[in-house]
Parts: C-alpha cells; structure tokens; sequence
C-alpha cells in the first residue's frame, strides 16, 4: 500500500482552504435567517414560513458562498493575486458595510414593500451585492499561522 507524506503546512493550508467557505457558508445562513425572521412579514401558511426561514437561507448562503470561492479562484492570476494583497488589509471593512446595507435599506430606499404578498423587498442587484461583501472578506481572510506551524516550514 502506497502512503502519500503531506506536509504539516501543506495540511494546515488545506484544512484552512476548507474551513473558511464552511464558515462562510454557515455566516451567510445567519444573516439570510435574521433578515428573513425581521422583513419577511407576509404568513403565506406553515409551508411558506418553513421555506423561507429553513430552506432559503442554506440555498442562497451556498450560491454567495460559490460565488465568492470563484472569484477567490481568480487569485491565481497574477494580476488579480497582487490587487487582493494590495487590498487585504481592507476586507474586513467590507463585512459591516453589507451588513449596513441589509439593516438600513429601508432607510436608504433600498426596500420596497411588495403590494400582493406584503414582503419587504431589496431590490436583487443590492441585496445579492451585499451578501458576497459579507462572504467574500471570510473567505479571503488571510491564514494566521501557529508558531509551530512557521518554525516547521524554516526548518525545511
């Protein structure tokens, strides 16, 4: 039987590489949850409550989460890698503006109340803009690396 020797940084970067959509994934569940339980006001029965508040929020949580591991992908051009390490730093300033939009979209004007079902709507383009900039940043979250981790790697 053939045993494949993995490095312990090389595992702790794969671990990590998993980690963090998983992370993603669940944030996102939360904030779709929350906003469905605040501004999804119409009862359409038990059916359409299980939907909205146990269903949608995994759905839409996995396409951002998709999404954002696509474009974390483009980090393998070169060109894109070296514009995500210039911004980096700033990434995490994306996470509460998205979830400013979210809160305050009916203040921004961003929300509309849907005449037939009751439903506080976003308009797609900002609501969809708003989940990746809370996803994205958890995604690109740059690894910190144990001491372990960094003496092991120097002394190979």
């Amino acid at each position: 039987m053939h045993t494949v020797d993995v490095h312990p940084a090389d595992l702790e970067k794969i671990v990590f590489a998993a980690i963090q959509p998983a992370i993603a994934f669940a944030v996102g569940a939360v904030v779709y949850f929350c906003e469905a339980a605040c501004y999804h006001s119409a009862y359409g029965g038990p059916v359409t409550v299980y939907i909205d508040l146990f269903v949608y929020p995994f759905f839409v949580s996995g396409i951002v989460t998709i999404c954002a591991v696509a474009v974390r992908l483009l980090t393998l051009v070169p060109f894109f890698r070296s514009f995500l390490k210039r911004i980096r730093s700033f990434m995490p300033i994306l996470i509460p503006i998205g979830l400013a939009l979210i809160i305050f979209a009916s203040k921004l004007g961003l929300r509309h109340t849907e005449p037939i079902g009751n439903y506080k709507l976003m308009d797609p383009v900002y609501w969809w803009t708003a989940y990746f900039l809370i996803l994205f940043p958890i995604i690109t979250f740059p690894r910190l690396r144990s001491k372990q981790a960094e003496a092991t790697s120097s002394k190979n």
